[in-house]
């Protein structure tokens, strides 16, 4: 029950008519003021990398491709943190690290339609600038503080993929796969409180979890119906489902949870049509709920972006060679952007954004 706490913000037109009072004086916050130094930083970074592969066909019908590449990254760092007092001090970090990325990729082709295909790789994910800026916020009235993080390391995955897919004699395939992921030193957001000159605040900055796992298996189809007669042949259906199982243990909790940003359940699926110049699709997306932030001790007090499921439709048909009209529909449900606090009854955040489309002419001259 949130109706207590809800306000009517203020219209566009009444921000105006505030901003354009006479009197209003307008100030300019440079980036080294107090207001905007610590988010503001200089970043450099440098990668050098070096590489190489082979391509080995072990018979008619199996194929290998393996591989290595080094990757060693520099990076520099200046930003600024604020005290109490409005003062700004100049913060530098400076590290370099490196990344070696072997794989190794398999293909059987038992005929002509069908292929088997298994890949073991090594990959990474660098921290994102922002995340490696050392700024260090903190603000004094709020009791809040946001620190950037330089000593993050980078996140590493050992993947296996095991696919299989069979193409149809028309356009069209069918295929299945598994996958598993090890993944070292997942980043994440943690909100913590700690004790700043005997006050309590509540502090936020990047940390790397413990080591994670995923595992999951995928499907997907594309089928033309051209099967069927006259008008329906133009029929066809794509469609495509993931599972995916996971979980992380991050510090400071018992329990361990799913990877964040990582949903259960995705699903696509459309109809389409496509003859005597017509082409047209209604496509429905579908991502599962996920978590997205960590905001206290457990599950229940954590922020998860809600089930979101959208339907969109478009089409074009060829007047002539050169002139073709067109239209699309995005997000025939108004389906909601929407956020919860742990718990599917208590959101933090709903946000609407209704249809949104586009028709036209497009004319070839030449």
């Amino acid at each position: 029950p949130y109706d207590n706490f809800l306000v009517n913000y203020p219209t566009v037109e009444a921000n105006d008519n505030l901003i354009n009072l006479p009197g209003v004086q307008r100030t300019f916050q440079a980036p080294n003021s107090p207001e905007r130094a610590a988010d503001t930083y200089e970043a450099s970074e440098d990668v050098v990398a070096t590489y190489g592969m082979v391509t080995w066909n072990l018979s008619d019908k199996l194929t290998m491709i393996g591989g290595a590449r080094f990757e060693n990254t520099y990076i520099d760092y200046n930003s600024s943190q604020v005290d109490e007092n409005d003062v700004v001090s100049p913060l530098n970090a400076k590290r370099s690290f490196g990344a070696f990325l072997p794989m190794l990729h398999l293909k059987y082709s038992p005929n002509t339609n069908t292929n088997y295909r298994f890949a073991a790789t090594r990959t990474f994910v660098r921290p994102d600038f922002v995340d490696l800026s050392p700024s260090r916020s903190i603000d004094f009235g709020e009791l809040t503080a946001e620190v950037g993080n330089p000593d993050l390391n980078p996140t590493f995955a050992l993947n296996l993929d095991l696919l299989a897919e069979h193409y149809f004699s028309n356009v069209g395939v069918i295929s299945a796969g598994v996958f598993y992921k090890d993944v070292r030193d997942v980043i994440f957001e943690s909100n913590t409180q700690r004790i700043i000159e005997g006050e309590t605040f509540n502090v936020s900055t990047p940390l790397n979890a413990s080591d994670a796992w995923l595992l999951g298996f995928e499907i997907g189809l594309q089928k033309r119906l051209d099967f069927l007669p006259g008008f329906l042949s133009g029929f066809g259906v794509e469609a495509n489902y993931t599972f995916t199982d996971s979980e992380v243990q991050v510090p400071g909790r018992d329990v361990k949870q799913p990877l964040f940003g990582q949903s259960k359940n995705i699903y696509n699926a459309s109809l389409f049509y496509e003859k005597y110049g017509l082409s047209a699709r209604i496509a429905a997306n579908f991502k599962g709920s996920y978590l997205d932030e960590l905001q206290g001790s457990g599950p229940e007090q954590d922020r998860y972006y809600d089930d979101n499921l959208n339907l969109d439709f478009s089409a074009s048909y060829n007047i002539s060679k050169k002139i073709r009209i067109f239209m699309e529909v995005n997000n025939l449900l108004n389906e909601p952007l929407r956020y919860y606090h742990g718990d599917t009854n208590r959101p933090e955040q709903t946000e609407w954004y209704s249809l949104r489309g586009q028709a036209g002419v497009t004319v070839n001259l030449f």
